[in-house]
């Protein structure tokens, strides 16, 4: 018998595309764990699990305890248009 075979998250630029699951276009769909996040600068991805945000706030399926996941990775959310960058992207951008 084969392996099962999981696909892999859909990639975000921003949070906001996460948690409306937008994604390059599609219908929206509910918001669950695995987030996976490709920074706006470069290739660089990075994916959040439900037991990263475990612990850190008091919903780990809620955005804000994926927000500091992101946060404590060194990934930032742009202010003006709420992409997100990697750590490498936002030491540039200093």
């Amino acid at each position: 018998m084969a392996p099962a075979v999981t696909s892999a998250p859909a990639l975000h630029s921003s949070l906001t595309d996460a948690l409306t699951g937008s994604q390059n276009g599609s219908d929206p769909c509910p918001a669950s764990h695995p987030f996976a996040f490709k920074c706006a600068g470069c290739d660089e991805e990075t994916t959040v699990e439900r037991s990263d945000a475990r612990g850190l706030a008091p919903n780990p399926d809620s955005m804000s305890a994926v927000e500091i996941v992101l946060d404590e990775r060194g990934w930032l959310q742009d202010e003006i248009d709420g992409r997100l960058l990697c750590p490498g992207c936002t030491d540039v951008a200093t």
